[in-house]
């Protein structure tokens, strides 16, 4: 296994990110962070803009790359958005997680989290022409940046972490 060992999960809001992160960091005995939990995303954009939040992002990832440990840390979905963050995400293993567009909404929905890029009022309807839109404007540097795309569409939980630590196996992550 390498030391100091980054693994960035990146890709759209409820593909499961935290969730597989968490579990996976448990099985391979990282650390976990999530972006968006250390800023209170929900919090945090309601106080503050978007230019704001993204600024705080990369204070984040910066901070989180510097530090020497074996981590996974999950992203918030636009992390990608910011150049500076695509330079951080570029020099690490980043597994892109991807799902149908409505298996995204129906996850949102069902979880009753609040995402204001998505979602106008709190309990509100997902807006999934804007959810596909988004999508569409961040695939090409999910897609630059992914090291192992993993789809999450109809899959167990643990049946991802497996079919994740045995590509971190075969990609020589690992051991």
């Amino acid at each position: 296994m390498l030391n100091n060992c980054k693994i960035y999960i990146i890709g759209m809001m409820g593909t499961g990110k935290t969730t597989i992160g968490k579990i996976l960091s448990d099985n391979l005995g990282f650390n976990f962070f999530d972006t968006d939990q250390i800023i209170d995303s929900e919090s945090y954009l309601k106080k503050n803009s978007l230019e704001k939040f993204r600024k705080q992002e990369t204070t984040v990832l910066k901070k989180l790359d510097s530090k020497n440990m074996n981590s996974i840390i999950s992203t918030g979905g636009g992390v990608i958005e910011s150049i500076r963050n695509r330079e951080i995400l570029k020099k690490n293993f980043c597994i892109h997680m991807l799902a149908d567009i409505n298996t995204i909404a129906f996850r949102i929905n069902k979880h009753k989290i609040y995402r204001p890029l998505v979602v106008k009022k709190k309990d509100g309807k997902i807006d999934t022409k804007n959810l596909l839109n988004m999508y569409n404007t961040r695939k090409k540097y999910y897609r630059e940046l992914e090291s192992l795309a993993i789809i999450t569409d109809n899959k167990k939980t643990e049946d991802i972490v497996i079919e994740i630590k045995e590509k971190l196996i075969q990609y020589g992550i690992i051991s």
